[in-house]
């Protein structure tokens, strides 16, 4: 289901970097996969380094034969690397609410630096 939400790190500069995130957007399909994959401070890095994505799995690698037109399951799907377009990344704000007001989306997903949490839009 196509339920969109954000997700955000505060990085180790300080800065919060946020992207998009197009299908499965609830709780009970991210946060598992947050807190599973991309629960320590380094891979959240990466997660959103990568910029906006279509489909979050539980690795940011890219397999051969792995894209935006070819999905191979357990690999997240991005719109910069996987489909080739453009102006797709992340956000870098100096703080979570200037996230929030450039990417506000059903569900908002944080990395403050020692664990995830979420917050849906009022």
């Amino acid at each position: 289901m196509s339920i969109n939400s954000s997700i955000t790190v505060k990085c180790r500069d300080g800065k919060y970097r946020t992207i998009y995130s197009h299908w499965d957007g609830y709780p009970e399909h991210h946060m598992p996969i947050l807190t599973g994959f991309y629960n320590d401070q380094e891979m959240a890095e990466k997660l959103v380094r990568l910029g906006d994505l279509s489909i979050l799995a539980e690795s940011i690698e890219c397999p051969k034969g792995h894209s935006f037109d070819t999905p191979m399951e357990g690999y997240t799907v991005f719109y910069g690397r996987d489909r080739g377009e453009k102006k797709v990344g992340c956000k870098i704000r100096a703080s979570y609410q200037g996230c929030l007001n450039v990417n506000e989306r059903t569900y908002n997903y944080l990395w403050n630096g020692e664990e995830w949490s979420w917050r849906k839009k009022e």
